[in-house]
């Protein structure tokens, strides 16, 4: 990785969406970060990656984000939001109903892919690819 290529992403000549596996994982050694926050942060990956396609449409995301409002406990805590803001920001109502599902152990849209068990999936289909080419 040059100097140039720094300055590239940095200056937005380059997309940082579209880093190269390589630099990724330099990326997130260099930092001590896993290599997936590495991604998400550039871009690569999104929230959306971990939902099928239609669990985050907003008819399903509006009905999750009621369920929360209509817990005893977690409800009074979740703001009202009017059709208009929710239909704004659904990345934020994904967030908020992934949370829930994780807290409380429940599952609001089915579909949605647990980041733990994703990295677990991939390890485990990586470990014998990796033992290969090391022969």
């Amino acid at each position: 990785v040059t100097y140039g290529y720094i300055v590239q992403l940095r200056n937005g000549t380059r997309s940082s969406a579209n880093i190269s596996d390589v630099f990724a994982t330099r990326c997130a050694r260099y930092l001590g970060l896993p290599r997936l926050t590495v991604l998400m942060l550039a871009g690569r990956v999104t929230s959306a990656d971990f939902f099928e396609e239609n669990a985050l449409n907003y008819l399903s995301l509006a009905r999750a984000y009621e369920h929360i409002r209509s817990d005893p406990y977690w409800g009074p805590r979740a703001p009202a939001l009017s059709k208009e803001e929710a239909s704004r920001h659904p990345g934020l109502l994904a967030l908020a109903v992934w949370l829930y599902e994780g807290v409380t152990g429940t599952t609001l849209l089915p579909g949605v892919s647990d980041p733990r068990e994703l990295a677990r999936a991939i390890d485990a289909f990586r470990g014998p690819q990796k033992k290969q080419k090391k022969l």
